[in-house]
């Protein structure tokens, strides 16, 4: 809490209204500083049980994205405060995910309905130069786009999800502004074995099973998937 309320963030449970009644859901919204970068740790999710009617990713998007909401407006102020630091952002939702089968690519996130100005592209305009997402029980890596990497990291410990491996749908999907395939490396894995975009199958659930290392100095930033091989 100490350092949410040094960033003016939050660090607690809040009260929303859905359809008419409150829900208490968490307000995690805040930013510090490692190294010379502006780390931000986010909240973007949003329980299947407080949604009504509607996606869960539409709720968050209502709740935390749309123009107005508290947390885009403290996150508008902190980026434009902090304009010349380079910019790490770590929320739930992904911005883009290989995972084969469901819906856990947030589109509210990259292109909202209402025509307003999409999460990815606050952060893209405002020096942030990476985004670490979980939510897909995947390692993967997406190509740059408007100077903004992406990775998805969700292989540290749920059951694994696949990816759609080869030049399937999600797999091959492009950036529409761009044209640039999105995904540059994914592992994925499932009962039937594992998946991969744009690199060999792995061999066994052992090596998506992974954590980040994430190294910061002044000027870089290095970050290394470790598999649970040590690889």
């Amino acid at each position: 809490t100490s350092v949410a309320a040094a960033s003016n963030g939050k660090a607690a449970n809040g009260s929303h209204s859905v359809n008419g009644s409150n829900v208490t859901a968490p307000d995690y919204w805040f930013a510090y500083n490692v190294n010379g970068w502006r780390i931000y740790n986010l909240t973007a999710a949003w329980g299947s049980k407080f949604t009504t009617g509607t996606s869960s990713y539409a709720e968050d998007y209502k709740q935390h994205w749309a123009p107005g909401a508290p947390e885009r407006t403290w996150l508008t102020n902190d980026l434009a405060a902090n304009a010349a630091a380079p910019k790490i952002a770590i929320f739930h939702y992904p911005l883009y995910s290989a995972v084969r089968t469901g819906d856990v690519q947030d589109t509210f996130l990259t292109a909202p309905t209402d025509g307003s100005e999409s999460l990815e592209d606050l952060l893209a305009t405002n020096n942030v130069k990476l985004v670490l997402n979980g939510h897909s029980h995947v390692y993967e890596r997406n190509s740059p786009h408007n100077g903004l990497v992406s990775i998805v990291s969700g292989g540290g410990g749920a059951t694994l999800s696949p990816v759609d491996s080869g030049t399937a749908a999600k797999c091959a999907q492009v950036y529409p502004d761009t044209g640039q395939r999105v995904v540059a490396f994914a592992r994925g894995w499932s009962s039937t074995g594992g998946s991969a975009c744009n690199t060999t199958k792995p061999t066994s659930a052992a090596q998506v099973y992974h954590y980040l290392r994430v190294t910061l100095s002044s000027t870089a930033a290095s970050v290394q998937a470790i598999d649970s091989t040590g690889t």
